[in-house]
């Protein structure tokens, strides 16, 4: 006689919006993470730019040098976002190619407004370097994560400002068992 075995398998899947600022914290860089630096950041940063009288920065390289994916992009956003809110400006060179043209064929009259170029030149840039530091204890990975802002005088090439903000990821090794 044959005897049969039917395993039935059952996947599920869901989906749940949570509000950013309840976000938990995650054995992973997050939503949280983002969100608490870009309002520790944005708000050092916005002090210091108008103590100095400054509302023109440029935004330079954000470096992720983890061993972990994190968007810089997405945190550069953010950041910008907040800073835009309090009336900092921002200088993208990538575009300024784009103004040009634009006001050369407006003198040559192949425009129908004429264009005044009138270019804004930061007297900063803003760079970020994200840097970790794994280890085990006890079997679990603890991750030290180091998020370095610094604000560069572009006349003298010197640090003028810097903030940090850590996070301290510990992963807990799963258990398999019998």
């Amino acid at each position: 006689m044959k005897h049969f075995f039917i395993i039935l398998f059952t996947i599920s899947c869901s989906t749940q919006i949570n509000f950013l600022k309840e976000d938990k914290s995650s054995t992973e860089w997050g939503p949280r993470e983002i969100i608490e630096t870009t309002e520790q950041v944005s708000s050092s940063l916005n002090q210091f730019l108008i103590k100095n009288n400054s509302n023109v920065i440029e935004i330079g390289k954000f470096k992720n040098k983890t061993s972990e994916h994190i968007d810089t992009e997405l945190l550069t956003k953010e950041l910008m976002n907040s800073l835009i809110k309090n009336q900092i400006r921002f200088v993208d060179r990538t575009k300024r190619k784009l103004a040009l043209e634009e006001t050369e064929l407006s003198q040559k009259g192949l425009t129908e407004k004429e264009i005044k170029l009138s270019i804004d030149v930061p007297e900063y840039i803003l760079e970020c370097t994200i840097l970790d530091n794994v280890r085990y204890i006890d079997k679990n990975k603890v991750q030290y994560i180091n998020v370095s802002f610094g604000l560069i005088k572009l006349s003298t090439s010197s640090v003028v400002w810097q903030e940090n903000k850590n996070f301290i990821k510990e992963t807990k090794k799963p258990y398999v068992g019998w």
